[in-house]
This record gives structure tokens, sequence and C-alpha cells, in this order.
């Protein structure tokens, strides 16, 4: 027993030893050394390659901000909504301009979901019905198959309300073309004249969600503007402008230490005209609305 105790001492002694030796003040400052320029590293990296890759190349905040390349659910059949559990739905494509079609979902109320005739003239019919109208205009990545927007489709539904979910151009299956902020802006607004045509004196509400607030605050007080407002507009998770979102999103925390960063990013967003400037649109559109 005391034999295999003082072997246990005698190679902790021996690891201690090893340990002394192999820290000496010549391998001590090679570790510091080391520890050192990895930090300058990290440290170039952070605050210098990303920033300046930022502004050198702002394609790259773009696709960050848009996510279209982001497709889930990737196995979505699309041509059938109750695959994703909405049964009583149509599926079909609305034209947002020459060659640009809009993948849409038009999710009937509760109170009309045993209704066998699946023809688009009654679910068209069915808008001028005196039911209100949700028009979602979804956030950033995925599409109008997401599960998370399903959940909120179905709690809509048991509201009695209709659901027209719809996925901007590059989004879904609708079509593949590029994406700006004007872009989807406009492709809110076809759908929402297109809905406005055929609702009679049923009440539309815009549900925004994420950058959906953006893309629906504008198209909204453009509407309003023009004295062709909804009903009212709901905001889920909204941001004032991009330039605040961008810089103080979580994300870019590490990189608010930098000084040329709101700078590098802001240039990036003026240059790409990502603006969604939420906080002015809604005041100028609320505001030339009263006047009107």
């Amino acid at each position: 027993m005391h034999s295999r105790i003082e072997q246990s001492q005698s190679l902790l002694e021996t690891k201690e030893t090893r340990m002394h030796l192999s820290l000496s003040p010549r391998g001590r400052r090679r570790l510091i050394q080391f520890g050192f320029r990895s930090v300058v590293v990290v440290l170039t990296v952070l605050y210098g390659v990303v920033p300046l890759g930022i502004y050198v190349f702002p394609g790259i905040l773009k696709t960050l901000i848009f996510l279209t390349f982001v497709n889930k659910p990737i196995m979505a059949n699309y041509s059938d909504p109750q695959s994703s559990g909405l049964p009583a739905t149509r599926n079909f494509y609305i034209e947002s301009e020459p060659e640009v079609l809009l993948g849409t979902w038009h999710i009937l109320p509760k109170s009309l979901m045993d209704t066998k005739d699946t023809s688009p003239s009654f679910y068209e019919s069915s808008l001028r019905g005196g039911h209100p109208i949700i028009l979602y205009m979804h956030g950033n990545s995925g599409s109008r198959a997401g599960y998370h927007r399903v959940e909120l489709y179905q709690v809509l539904r048991d509201l009695d309300v209709h659901v027209i979910a719809f996925d901007y151009r590059g989004y879904g299956d609708s079509s593949p073309v590029s994406v700006t902020e004007d872009a989807l802006v406009h492709d809110g607004r076809s759908v929402f004249s297109w809905l406005k045509e055929r609702s009679g004196n049923s009440p539309i509400f815009v549900w925004g969600h994420s950058l959906g607030t953006g893309v629906s605050s504008r198209a909204v007080s453009e509407l309003c503007q023009e004295g062709n407002p909804p009903v009212g507009l709901v905001l889920e998770a909204p941001f004032n402008n991009m330039q605040e979102e961008v810089v103080m999103h979580p994300l870019s925390r590490v990189f608010r230490l930098v000084p040329w960063y709101r700078w590098a990013a802001v240039s990036a967003l003026k240059r790409n005209k990502i603006l969604f400037e939420s906080d002015k649109q809604l005041r100028n559109g609320i505001y030339k609305f009263k006047d009107l």
C-alpha cells in the first residue's frame, strides 16, 4: 500500500517537473508571443477585415438582411397547403409585374372551412362576405410555409378571418429574381391591390412581422398618402429603421467598439438603397392621411 502511494507521488512529481521545464523563460516568452499574435489576428479580422468587407462588398450586408437563400421548410409543397396543416386553403399566384409571380395562400375563415367548393371563383367571392381579411407580410428567410407562420395562420383562422399569406419575389416558390426594398414594397402593394379589387366592403388589415414590418410600414404609409389605406396595421417585432437595426442588432455587438463600423454599415445600406425607415414612413403616412 505504501509502495503504491510512493509511486503515485513520484509520478506527480515527475509531471510537475516536466511542466516546470516546459514553462522555462524561453517557453513562456514563446507562449506569450503566440497568444499576443492570436489576439492581434482575431482583433484584425473582427475590427478591420469585417467592417472593410462590408464597405467594399455591400452585397454581403444585403444578403444577410434578406436571407433569401434560407429556404425552409426545404420540402414544402406549396401547391398543397394541406400538407403543411392548412386545409381549406387555396394556392395561387399573383402577378406583381411582368414575369414576376408571387406564390400566395388564401386561408379561409373557420366558419367557411366545411365548404366543398374549391373553385377560385368561390374563394375570391368569399372575400366580399364581410369577414375581416389579414394580409400577412412575413420576415426575412424561409417562406409562407414556415412552421411558426403556419401556427399564426391557424390562430387567425380560429378568429374567423381570411388570411392572405404570400412570398415576396426571391422567396418560396415566387419568381427567383433579385430583391430590393423597393421590390418587396411593390410586391406587398400588388397583393393589397389584388385584394382591394375583390374584397368589397370587407375590412383589410395588414400584418407585418420582423422585416415584414419595414415592408408593411412603407407600403401602408404610401397607401395612406394616396388616400387608399387599409383599416389597420399590425406590427409584430418591429424596428425603427434598418440603420439602427444593423448597428444595434445583438450579432453586431462585437463590432460597436469599432469607430468606423457604423459608417461602413450605413454606407453599405445606402448604396443598396435598403433603408426601411418605418419611423419616418409611419409619421408621414399617418399625418398625411389625417389631412385628407
